[in-house]
C-alpha cells in the first residue's frame, strides 16, 4: 500500500477518534476494535491497524498485554500533571526557537490557524476549533526546526490533548456544569500573543508566552474541573469508571 494511502487512512482514523473523544462518544477505558472501525470508515483493516498503532504510540490510545483492541486511556490527575510538565519544557524552547527561525510564510500560516480558532469557537464548531488549535501547535514545533524536539513533542502533545478533549468546557452543558455559562476560551488570544512575540523576533518573550499558555491550560482550566465533586465530574464524562488503575 502506498505511503499516500497510509497517510490518508491515518488522517481519517485520527480525525474520527478525535471527534469521538471531543463528543464524548468514547469514554475512558472503552475499547476500539480495528475490524469494527474499518467497517465503519469503509477502509481495509491494514491501514486502520497501522493508524491505531500510531495513535497508541502517541499516547492517544493504549494497548494491554493479552487484550484485543485499543483502549481509551483512563483519566488520572497524576498522569495529566506529568504530561503537562513535560509539555511546558518543550513548548518554552519551541517558542524561543520559533522566534529565531520563523519566516513570513510561517507567520501567515500561524495567523490563519489563529483566525480559524476564533471563528470556530465563537460559532460553536468544537471539532473544527480543536483541529485549528492542534494545527497551530504542530506548526509551531515545525517552525522551531529541531528534529529531536519534533520527534518527542507529538506523543506528549497528544497525551495532553486527551485531557483537553474530555475536560475542556467546549459544550454548553459542560459550561453550565461548572457555572461557566459565559465562558470564552483564552486560547486564541494567548496564541495571538505568541505570534506577536515570534513576529518581533523576541525569543525570550515567545518562550515565556508559550510557557504561560501551557500552564494556563493546565492550572486554570483542566485542574479546576478535575477537582470538581465526583458526581459532577462523572456527569461531565457520562461514566462511573474514573477510578485510577
Amino acid at each position: 500500500m502506498s505511503t499516500s494511502v497510509d497517510a490518508k487512512a491515518l488522517e481519517t482514523v485520527h480525525n474520527h477518534v478525535t471527534e469521538m473523544y471531543a463528543d464524548h462518544k468514547l469514554q475512558p477505558g472503552e475499547c476500539i476494535f480495528e475490524t469494527a472501525l474499518a467497517l465503519e470508515l469503509n477502509l481495509s483493516r491494514t491501514p486502520v491497524r497501522d493508524a491505531l498503532g500510531r495513535l497508541a504510540a502517541n499516547g492517544f490510545l493504549e494497548q494491554y498485554p493479552g487484550k484485543r483492541g485499543y483502549f481509551v486511556p483512563r483519566l488520572a490527575f497524576a498522569d495529566m500533571k506529568e504530561a503537562f510538565e513535560a509539555r511546558e519544557s518543550l513548548e518554552e524552547k519551541i517558542g524561543f526557537l520559533a522566534a529565531e527561525k520563523a519566516q513570513k510564510a510561517d507567520l501567515a500560516l500561524l495567523s490563519n490557524y489563529n483566525e480559524q480558532e476564533i471563528k470556530f469557537f465563537d460559532c460553536g464548531k468544537t471539532i473544527d476549533y480543536m483541529k485549528a488549535n492542534d494545527s497551530f501547535h504542530l506548526t509551531m514545533v515545525k517552525v522551531a526546526q529541531n528534529k529531536y524536539i519534533e520527534r518527542v513533542y507529538g506523543p506528549i502533545y497528544w497525551r495532553t490533548q486527551l485531557y483537553v478533549y474530555y475536560l475542556g468546557p467546549f459544550k454548553r452543558e459542560e459550561r453550565e456544569l461548572f457555572a461557566m455559562v459565559d465562558y470564552k476560551s483564552d486560547t486564541p488570544h494567548e496564541h495571538a500573543h505568541i505570534i506577536e512575540a515570534v513576529e518581533r523576533r523576541d525569543a525570550s518573550a515567545a518562550a515565556a508566552r508559550c510557557l504561560e499558555h501551557v500552564r494556563s491550560t493546565f492550572a486554570h482550566r483542566l485542574s479546576r474541573q478535575y477537582s470538581a465533586p465526583k458526581e459532577v465530574f462523572n456527569k461531565l464524562l457520562q461514566t462511573k469508571t474514573m477510578e485510577e488503575k
